[in-house]
């Protein structure tokens, strides 16, 4: 079988999410499950993702159009709540002390309050690369981890 540019052994597929070769041969789809929690600390919904694998770009296609509409109304919500919650601490919080400021960074705000040892940061938004996407890097001892099967 072949899936984009991975050429996979019969009783095996291409995880979506990772490009990792996972095995059906034992006829059923614990190797899936156990990737999906070990690799994407996944732990719920493993039939659906089972079969976002095997869909047809068409079907993908068709999935996605159902459910545009919701996600861009979802991800207005979101941008609302965002706006709200940032007007709420920059008119309400008490910045009497000197040290602690909301900071404009890559075009998301950011508190940092500098003390006499440490710089610490915390991000009103999830994502620590600037970009939009969704995600967590993971690090051990300061090094990625990457989950290869």
């Amino acid at each position: 079988a072949m899936a984009g540019n991975i050429e996979t052994s019969p009783g095996t597929f291409v995880c979506l999410f990772c490009s990792g070769v996972i095995s059906l041969r034992n006829g059923d789809s614990e190797k899936f499950r156990l990737h999906m929690e070990a690799c994407h600390e996944v732990f719920s919904h493993l039939d659906i993702l089972l079969a976002l694998n095997f869909l047809k770009e068409e079907e993908i296609r068709n999935i996605v159009n159902a459910a545009q509409n919701r996600i861009e109304k979802a991800q207005q919500t979101g941008m609302l709540v965002k706006q709200e919650m940032l007007e709420i601490l920059k008119t309400d919080f008490d910045f009497a002390d000197n040290d602690v400021k909301i900071q404009k960074t890559n075009d998301e705000e950011s508190f940092v309050e500098h003390t006499d040892d440490f710089e610490d940061t915390t991000s009103l938004d999830e994502s620590t690369d600037g970009n939009d996407r969704e995600g967590y890097n993971i690090f051990v001892n300061n090094e990625p981890v990457s989950c290869e099967i």
